[in-house]
């Protein structure tokens, strides 16, 4: 029997449950596999979990396992088409292995890949973008450039931490669970954030009426381009009591962190407020130079430094003339518009939110760009798509949907303008199935690298540049 692998090189037993603690509630399991067999993990699947076979054929996905070990397995869940597995023990741990640094990691469901050197998880990453790639549109080979990476940790401006009342416990969702894991600390956050986490772990332990509270939020306002400073958003389902309101001021002093309030006096979704009563908060972004504002509840890419970096991509692989018309999809509140825009005659940012819509208009206005519009539209509908690119003249085009992808648009195929489309993806299945319509349009991949907006996580972007080369294939 293997040797089990300690926690010195990155993997740690689970430990065995006292008789006197809260047993999980699962039907028995039976696998097909005999005692003691040994399982190659073939390769990392798209949640960061190892993958092999069965002796039977069966797949299976193992937690904290690496391509081409050798491990001994338990068993903890089985359903029709596969199993699902612990690591008890490796045969041949990786070269790539390594001791993850976070204490909460075998608990908490946050990061996937600790257990891997960094090079090595951008390097699964690009293995599992080509194998959807490969699957959807038969290209055995596809011109990869550098991957954008990431720092290692201590990234994340932007962390969102679950409350449960029973407990009082702060912290994320357990590894495949609803249950809430406490932390103190969290390693991928940026250094302004991490030190406030055990603040707030403290003050819940004597806040009052803790149910009310929703949950909590960590953020980052960049207030120039070289000062940042934290805010805290508080979700609680009633109005704050007194004693509840000198809680959080004491809090906002000690700490000097903005403290912002989305209870429920007011019946608009995205109403927030100071502590002073303020209704109109607006933070800032940074990015290629601009400072972009956006409120409390509006999505921002939460890594500032590969931000940067994939602006920077996207705007030198577009190469756009001063005389390009450029159609941007998903445009959100312009974190490519306004890089876009001293670049070529005119963006047209279409977004499907109308509250960035309405943001962008304002950043817009702000820095004087008079070349781009903002324009509201459905990109799920398959007739808006049409009728907006049809009424349009366009040169290039820049992609950056959802992990839904931008399949509307993509099914126009042979019928889309673009002599250059620039495609940034959150997701390596929807992007090789909008690829595959691209292709059969008419477009060849020029270029294609991974974006390693959240490092240590099974999380996945992709940036793809297509260029037309030829006439659509026939799909009849």
């Amino acid at each position: 029997m293997p040797s089990l692998f300690d926690r010195r090189r990155g993997f740690k037993p689970k430990a065995t449950k006292r008789k006197d603690a809260p047993q999980e509630h699962r039907s028995e399991v039976r696998s097909s596999m005999s005692e003691g067999e040994c399982l190659t993990i073939q390769k990392l699947s798209h949640d960061g979990r190892g993958l092999a076979h069965t002796a039977q054929g069966k797949v299976v996905f193992v937690a904290n396992a690496l391509p081409n070990e050798q491990v001994q397995i338990k068993i903890t869940a089985q359903h029709d088409r596969y199993d699902e597995a612990e690591l008890l023990s490796i045969a041949n741990p990786s070269a790539h292995r390594i001791a993850p640094p976070c204490p909460h990691f075998d608990d908490c469901g946050g990061c996937q890949l600790q257990y891997a050197s960094y090079p090595h998880q951008l390097e699964l990453k690009q293995q599992t973008v080509a194998e959807q790639i490969e699957k959807s549109c038969q290209l055995q080979s596809l011109p990869w450039q550098a991957p954008i990476a990431s720092r290692e940790y201590e990234y994340r401006r932007r962390i969102r931490l679950a409350i449960a009342p029973r407990t009082r416990h702060l912290g994320f969702r357990a590894k495949r669970s609803k249950d809430i894991i406490p932390i103190h600390d969290c390693w991928v956050a940026a250094e302004p954030l991490r030190p406030l986490i055990g603040t707030l772990q403290e003050l819940l332990k004597g806040y009052p009426a803790i149910k009310t509270l929703g949950h909590l939020e960590l953020g980052i306002n960049d207030v120039s381009a070289t000062e940042a400073v934290p805010y805290l958003l508080v979700r609680s389902t009633r109005a704050l009591s007194p004693a509840q309101r000198d809680i959080w001021q004491a809090w906002q002093t000690e700490h000097n962190v903005q403290v912002v309030i989305q209870d429920n006096e007011s019946e608009q979704l995205n109403y927030f407020k100071t502590l002073d009563g303020v209704n109109e908060i607006e933070f800032g972004y940074f990015t290629q130079g601009k400072r972009l504002k956006f409120g409390p509840n509006e999505f921002i890419q939460v890594n500032r430094g590969v931000n940067e970096q994939m602006v920077q991509q996207a705007i030198a692989w577009l190469n756009p003339s001063p005389t390009d018309s450029v159609l941007e999809l998903f445009a959100g509140f312009g974190n490519f518009t306004f890089a876009l825009a001293p670049q070529v005659c005119e963006v047209t940012a279409v977004e499907g939110a109308a509250l960035q819509v309405s943001r962008g208009e304002h950043n817009a206005a702000a820095f004087g760009f008079e070349n781009t519009r903002f324009i509201q539209s459905d990109l799920a509908s398959e007739s808006a798509v049409k009728m907006l690119q049809q009424s349009l003249d366009y040169q290039a085009v820049l992609l950056d949907p959802p992990r839904a992808g931008a399949l509307s648009f993509c099914r126009l195929g042979a019928q889309i303008k673009a002599s250059r489309i620039l495609y940034v993806s959150c997701n390596p299945d929807t992007l090789a199935r909008d690829l595959k319509y691209l292709l059969e349009g008419g477009y060849t991949i020029e270029k294609i690298s991974i974006i390693d907006m959240f490092a240590q996580t099974a999380h996945i972007e992709t940036m793809v540049l297509l260029k037309r080369t030829g006439k659509a294939e026939n799909n009849d």
